[in-house]
């Protein structure tokens, strides 16, 4: 027998309740809801901390999703309600739609606080890695990128490094491979040159690079790792004009 029913489910830790439908052979199988902040909510405060009660039975899917949509319209404003669709069989799609500022205040307060578990974090980055190695973006999907970035400060702007942060860079860039010394080969430095063409600086970029480097005045270490990357330069330079075959 195929049971339809209205159910709502709640947080007993903060009474936020999410009200859905649900069809099945069993009015026990253990389904509190799919909704994507419930879905949140069971997985930061886990499902032993929910409890689900049967609001209605209703005789067919067509009753089912006319009450799931009139309970979810009773109760959508409640700041406690999880819901963010409206329910019924048009609530399942969202593709297109934008949330509202109510709907987005939701979402804020469900994730506040909640942290990825390091199972999860690593599947993350399992899924994650080498996602773009080797892959050419179009000309046009860059200037795209770059136009959606422009203005943007940095996330990390005025947010000091702590000791640890710091730390934690420095062991991961030991052993690393610097570029110091590297010359660019011919066919690099065309491609530079040629990128470069026709290209020139807007007089408010010239004035805001000067103002920066007025009174600039580079440390001693500064200046002896300057000359030192120019002199390893230059050595590179001349062996490969002995060689040209060397790497």
């Amino acid at each position: 027998m195929k049971y339809h029913l209205v159910y709502k489910t709640t947080n007993t830790l903060n009474n936020r309740y999410y009200i859905g439908m649900h069809s099945t052979n069993n009015p026990d199988d253990g389904y509190l809801g799919s909704g994507n902040i419930l879905r949140a909510s069971i997985n930061k405060y886990g499902a032993e901390n929910h409890s689900i009660v049967i609001l209605y039975y209703c005789n067919s899917r067509q009753e089912l999703a006319k009450k799931e949509f009139e309970e979810i319209s009773e109760h959508k404003n409640d700041i406690l309600c999880m819901n963010i669709a409206d329910g019924g069989f048009g609530g399942a799609t969202r593709r297109g739609a934008k949330h509202t500022e109510e709907t987005k205040l939701k979402i804020k307060a469900s994730l506040m606080g909640h942290k990825h578990s390091e199972e999860t974090r690593i599947k993350i980055g399992l899924k994650s890695k080498g996602r773009n190695v080797g892959k050419k973006f179009s000309l046009s999907h860059r200037l795209n990128i770059s136009k959606a970035k422009k203005g943007m400060p940095s996330k990390l702007k005025g947010i000091p490094r702590t000791e640890e942060t710091k730390r934690k860079i420095s062991e991961a860039n030991k052993g690393k491979v610097t570029r110091i010394g590297y010359v660019l080969s011919e066919e690099t430095r065309k491609k530079i040159s040629l990128s470069n063409k026709g290209k020139t600086r807007s007089e408010e970029f010239k004035q805001i690079t000067s103002k920066r480097m007025k009174g600039y005045t580079p440390s001693d270490i500064t200046r002896k790792r300057l000359s030192e990357k120019a002199k390893l330069q230059w050595q590179r330079y001349k062996e490969q004009k002995l060689n040209p075959s060397a790497p």
